[in-house]
């Protein structure tokens, strides 16, 4: 399953292969797509730390940076912001995960408004 996942994320745009696997446990093993969606979550949390980590290790050579090292010296500014949007987006799964109806009822708000019927 995780190979099909890895053959549509090569084909299809923006990470449809993770719907793809979703689907096929469905079809073959009859899990839910909620369950799936949920491990793939965790998956991609655990890719998040793993990037992180290496950029923590690679923080001492990236401390040695300047600006004027050309595109290397955006190197850190870029590795701040990524750290800043992992962490918003992992806090707002834990929110999510300790408000599921306040997390709900704003899913529910935002498909009412922006998503065409």
């Amino acid at each position: 399953m995780v190979a099909i996942g890895y053959m549509g994320n090569n084909i299809y745009p923006a990470r449809a292969g993770e719907l793809l696997r979703a689907y096929v446990l469905r079809q073959d093993e009859g899990i839910p797509i909620s369950t799936s969606f949920a491990t793939i979550i965790i998956e991609r949390a655990f890719d998040g730390l793993v990037m992180l980590a290496f950029v923590f290790v690679n923080l001492p050579e990236l401390a040695t940076l300047t600006a004027s090292s050309g595109f290397a010296g955006s190197i850190r500014g870029l590795a701040l912001v990524g750290v800043a949007i992992f962490f918003t987006a992992v806090a707002i799964f834990i929110s999510m995960a300790i408000y599921p109806d306040r997390a709900r009822s704003i899913f529910l708000w935002v498909n009412e408004r922006f998503v065409p019927e």
